[in-house]
């Protein structure tokens, strides 16, 4: 069976957060993901101003939850950049 793994890393400190493992990731995992990861008390990206993400088109809900209900700016990698 596959997981899938989303972690996000704050690049100052290097500081790693698993933010959810599922063996579907859809729209509503994702939103869920968002939820926890901008929570107010400890969300993992609730003093961030940037976030950086690649093109998939898996991150169109974080892309679009996070521009209506943050002041996070999310910022797309360029086309076919090293990962």
């Amino acid at each position: 069976m596959t997981f899938y793994v989303l972690a996000v890393m704050h690049l100052k400190t290097r500081r790693v957060h698993v933010a959810g493992i599922t063996p579907s990731p859809n729209a509503v995992w994702m939103r869920q993901v968002c939820r926890s990861l901008t929570d107010c008390e400890d969300g993992f990206l609730k003093d961030a101003s940037h976030l950086i993400v690649d093109r998939d088109n898996s991150f169109l809900a974080m892309r679009d939850y996070l521009s209506q209900n943050t002041d996070t700016e999310v910022v797309l990698l360029p086309p076919k950049s090293p990962i």
